[in-house]
């Protein structure tokens, strides 16, 4: 990227040698610098200045009529901010310096010499570009929120196109709640530097990124001066760039299909806001032109609203097992993230009449849901949180299902059945919880996962078997304690406890 806005100079001088001299160094000083006009008398530097524009004002302060300090006063008020720098020789120095506090950016010491003026232009030219470039972004962020009409944007901005571009970090741009961002979240932003990845588009000449209301969303707005960029070329690199810099953080692109012109930016950003908030995916990191998102939405709305609906119908047991399988298959489905969410909504809705809990209550945890589901780094993590959280409210609601009760409920259950094949998912549907909460609660009980459980069970029952004074053939054992293959069964007898199940039987056991 190249900035083509040069730096306009005034110089007002009443001896005309010097007014040229001052000229001829400024303009040396780079071919970034304009002389934009010049003046022998305060009066018609003030005359000249209302139908030119200038960035530096360099003025003597000795001058015929109106002198360099009553210039400066008025200068300052028209126009705050020019830059003003005094023209002073050695006999009234003090008196330039005095002069500073009337907002004078610095002062030149005749006879100037070439380095000093190159110097101080090149200094005051990066505070005016940086200026400009603040104002042009206050300016474009007036406009990106429809506050700006087309007659106040500056002729630099008027000229040209824009490229805008929506960037969403995290899984989703909505505003449920007014959740606490993470650190890590907001800290990225310090690192992001928009320019750092534009350097082969020879035809941009500014980029900015813009602040939204939503911290987690930003807008970068590319002015193009020279013909039209590759938007498919344009994605690809940015999305390049986002990913080393988000390593790992769900991220959201969307880029303008076309350029625009500055009257068109409000329109084009409310089209862009509007489509994130519509088909951003959780969990992905995805750069799309907005033109080509296919558009899934009315059959992931039909799905979702289907779950719904049958959801109000089922018992507590049965309830948290469809959710969870309802969230993990429209995960699975990559459904957009506000859909996903309004599941949620639906299901804690459902869970004040099937748990019979508190109305309040239930909103609150569906909030807190939404509240970190911005900050989820993957869909188990997600559906864990969610499922975990109705469960809770589950519990909440029937204190009678302790962790304690529940597991002894299981363990019987298990003694009673173990010489079948009992999985994690068979207990999950007979007492009506997930297999996760079921392990993960069981673990916390028992020290070990209800898995661990069963096999310690029958590996218990194995040894009684292999001990009788008539010891039962591998096979039959094996049969006897649900294992249908024994050799299977033999792997995790030796596995358990360190001895083939023959070895076992014939008294080797250590």
């Amino acid at each position: 990227m190249h900035s083509d806005s040069p730096i306009h100079i005034f110089i007002a001088e009443d001896e005309p040698i010097i007014l040229n001299n001052i000229a001829k160094k400024a303009a040396k000083a780079g071919d970034w610098v304009e002389i934009a006009g010049m003046a022998e008398s305060g009066s018609e530097a003030l005359s000249m200045l209302e139908s030119v524009s200038a960035d530096i004002l360099i003025t003597d302060i000795e001058m015929p009529g109106m002198n360099g300090l009553e210039l400066i006063r008025t200068v300052r008020e028209l126009y705050p901010r020019m830059k003003i720098v005094i023209l002073s020789g050695y006999s009234n120095f003090e008196y330039a310096r005095t002069a500073l506090r009337y907002g004078v950016n610095d002062y030149l010491l005749k006879p100037v010499p070439q380095e000093t003026i190159t110097e101080l232009l090149e200094k005051l030219s990066e505070q005016i570009t940086e200026e400009k470039s603040i104002r042009k972004r206050e300016i474009l962020s007036m406009a990106l929120n429809g506050n700006m009409t087309p007659s106040e944007f500056p002729a630099s901005l008027s000229e040209g196109c824009f490229y805008l571009v929506s960037l969403t970090v995290g899984n989703y741009a909505g505003h449920y709640g007014t959740p606490e961002i993470s650190g890590k979240y907001l800290s990225i932003w310090n690192e992001f530097v928009l320019s750092d990845c534009l350097h082969g588009f020879p035809e941009l000449t500014h980029a900015w990124l813009i602040d939204e209301t939503y911290a987690l969303c930003k807008f970068a707005i590319l002015h193009c001066t020279g013909g039209k960029l590759s938007v498919g070329r344009l994605r690809l690199v940015l999305e390049q760039y986002c990913t080393q810099q988000f390593s790992g953080i769900p991220f959201f692109l969307l880029l303008s299909p076309q350029p625009v012109s500055c009257h068109e930016i409000w329109d084009t950003a409310k089209k862009l806001r509007r489509i994130v908030l519509e088909f951003s995916r959780p969990f992905i990191q995805e750069a799309c032109v907005a033109d080509e998102i296919k558009d899934i939405r009315s059959t992931a709305a039909a799905e979702i609203t289907q779950a719904a609906g049958v959801i109000k119908n089922l018992s507590c047991p049965a309830f948290i097992q469809y959710a969870e399988q309802s969230a993990k298959n429209f995960l699975n489905q990559e459904y957009p993230s506000h859909l996903l969410l309004r599941f949620v909504s639906e299901v804690f809705a459902s869970a004040q009449t099937v748990f019979m809990a508190d109305a309040q209550l239930c909103r609150t945890t569906a909030s807190s849901i939404y509240g970190d589901f911005y900050s989820c780094s993957d869909k188990e993590t997600f559906l864990k949180m969610f499922t975990d959280r109705l469960e809770q409210l589950f519990l909440e609601n029937n204190p009678a299902l302790t962790g304690d009760n529940l597991c002894s409920k299981i363990t019987a259950y298990i003694q009673s059945h173990y010489c079948t094949r009992l999985s994690l998912n068979d207990l999950s549907e007979h007492f009506g919880y997930t297999s996760s909460y079921i392990n993960r609660i069981f673990k916390k009980e028992l020290g070990i996962p209800p898995l661990q459980y069963i096999t310690n069970l029958k590996m218990q029952k194995a040894k009684e078997l292999l001990r009788m004074e008539q010891p039962m053939d591998i096979q039959d054992v094996a049969a006897a304690i649900g294992y249908e293959d024994a050799r299977y069964f033999s792997r995790v007898f030796k596995n358990e406890t360190g001895m083939t199940p023959t070895a076992f039987s014939a008294g080797q056991e250590e």
